[in-house]
């Protein structure tokens, strides 16, 4: 993951024009998938929900008025996302481990944030948009402005000014480091898919 969450340039601009936008955020790659999808315990036959599959049951009881992105921010896996293709074709469909399925609406998104696709499978790749996000032109003010309106307020007016004064200080060196390193991360041969 790049740390810099795509949905940040998209989500303001959706609250700006009236839309209401809840994000339920996940880095499916840090936990296993008996915690990310849910699991039924052997010995009482209970289901216990993962992490996505809560984050699913709360968005489906929203109003179709009222968007919902599950974003997965991490490397992408094939342990936990050939979980997710039928949701990611027109079915719209989570079946969990349990057989219980979810269909998901046309308010409901899912965003992936990863720096390649090296792991997925063409299955997976085809059913999803990309967005190439390039290093150098992400605008460094922007990251921190929206990672401060996140933080408690009390801390904000204290850390306007430190952290304004830090990326004035810092930023241009970074830039300047990132325009002449270039990123390995990224498999040139994906790049005609983005």
């Amino acid at each position: 993951s790049s740390g810099i969450n795509a949905e940040w340039p998209l989500r303001p601009g959706m609250c700006k024009i009236g839309l209401e936008v809840k994000v339920h955020c996940m880095n499916p790659k840090a936990i296993n998938r008996n915690k990310l999808l849910g699991s039924i315990d052997i010995d009482t036959r209970e289901w216990s929900d993962g992490i996505l599959t809560y984050a699913a049951r709360q968005v489906v009881k929203e109003p179709v008025e009222v968007k919902s992105w599950i974003v997965c921010d991490g490397d992408i896996d094939p342990e936990w996302i050939e979980s997710l293709n039928s949701v990611l074709d027109d079915n719209r469909l989570l079946t969990m481990p349990s057989g219980e399925r979810i269909k998901f609406g046309p308010n409901v998104n899912f965003l992936f944030e990863t720096h390649d696709l090296s792991c997925a499978s063409p299955a997976t790749i085809s059913r999803m948009g990309m967005i190439f996000l390039n290093d150098e032109d992400m605008d460094i003010n922007a990251i921190v402005n929206a990672w401060k309106e996140n933080q408690p307020a009390e801390l904000k007016d204290e850390w306007d000014v430190t952290l304004d004064e830090e990326v004035e200080d810092n930023s241009k060196p970074w830039a300047e480091m990132t325009k002449k390193e270039k990123s390995t991360d990224c498999d040139s041969a994906l790049i005609p898919l983005l």
